[in-house]
């Protein structure tokens, strides 16, 4: 591949239980990008692969380089408001994107599959930003879009980096407010829906309360397991009258579920509701899919009651009116 592509990774914290499952699926990917984590936090993987590179800066480093590269104060008093910084990564880790056409940032609950999926040289002839919303985004390394950030989006309804940088909210301005402004300079991106997310799998946050709350993705009336297998992701779609449909995807995006890991073998294994399996059980999991399917379908959780589902509408609702309320008193 002609062009040059590295994903910027800030990680504060404890990792994840299946971080070396990551590891593992990018190691798969050293002809196509180049990871580097930015952290000061325990690192417990004695290897890494040569795609991966970790980089010693604290949080409160990162917080210096933006007040530097922006000029004024920018907000940071926890790891989870980078989110609203990650447009402005290219000027902030200058140091590291120099040298590369193509710089992005990612989420750490992803398992790679083939990358050239979507990262290949016909893609980045055709776009400037590929991904644009959600867990995995790339954007030409270019002046203009490493400093297409600090532009005011003149759109409403959507944070400026300005409204972002002035509180410790995280007020998603990586995935809104900063996709309003790319949209109002006709930045040429690749579709969410009509692109993107039929080469990435998405799956969508799980709901209700208790274990095993089931996988299901966009614009799918299935019900879903994910497939590991050597560098390659693989959605098993079932569906009702036992039909089964497979699909290759770049990637897989479990969204803020916790992961119970049950496999060893890192090279090939399942992936099913909020569980890590051995591969071996593909036709169990199949089965059992198939004989519980209307139990399955008729929520997202086979232990959520209807109070539960009503609680976390109530509260998915305080969360956009508070929203609302800042934007209107200017917070």
């Amino acid at each position: 591949m002609k062009n040059k592509v590295c994903y910027i990774f800030p990680y504060y914290g404890k990792f994840p239980n299946y971080f070396d499952l990551w590891l593992e699926s990018v190691r798969h990917n050293a002809h196509i990008a180049d990871f580097y984590i930015i952290t000061d936090s325990d690192f417990p993987f004695s290897t890494i692969p040569s795609n991966v590179f970790l980089v010693n800066i604290s949080l409160n480093e990162i917080k210096e380089r933006l007040d530097k590269v922006t000029g004024v104060n920018c907000c940071l008093k926890s790891p989870y408001k980078l989110c609203d910084y990650r447009p402005a990564y290219g000027a902030v880790f200058n140091d590291i994107v120099r040298g590369y056409d193509f710089w992005g940032w990612c989420d750490p609950d992803i398992i790679w599959g083939d990358l050239s999926l979507f990262i290949n040289d016909d893609t980045m002839s055709k776009f400037d930003v590929i991904g644009g919303r959600g867990p995995c985004t790339l954007q030409r390394n270019t002046p203009y879009f490493v400093n297409l950030f600090k532009k005011k989006n003149r759109t409403v309804n959507a944070f400026t980096f300005d409204e972002a940088r002035s509180t410790n909210l995280n007020l998603i301005y990586d995935e809104w407010g900063y996709a309003r402004l790319r949209k109002e300079e006709g930045v040429k991106e690749t579709d969410m829906y009509n692109w993107f997310l039929k080469r990435a799998l998405d799956i969508l946050p799980p709901k209700g309360f208790g274990p095993h709350r089931v996988m299901k993705i966009r614009f799918s009336e299935g019900l879903h397991f994910v497939e590991y297998s050597d560098g390659k992701i693989f959605d098993v779609e079932i569906l009702r009258d036992d039909i089964v449909n497979k699909k290759e995807y770049a990637y897989v995006h479990l969204q803020k579920r916790k992961m119970d890991r049950l496999c060893r073998d890192k090279k090939h294994f399942l992936i099913y509701n909020e569980t890590f399996l051995p591969h071996f059980m593909y036709e169990e999991v199949i089965c059992n899919i198939q004989q519980h399917f209307d139990c399955f379908n008729e929520g997202s959780s086979v232990r959520a009651s209807g109070w539960g589902k009503m609680w976390q509408l109530l509260q998915h609702g305080k969360k956009t009116i508070f929203k609302r309320l800042l934007r209107k008193i200017g917070l």
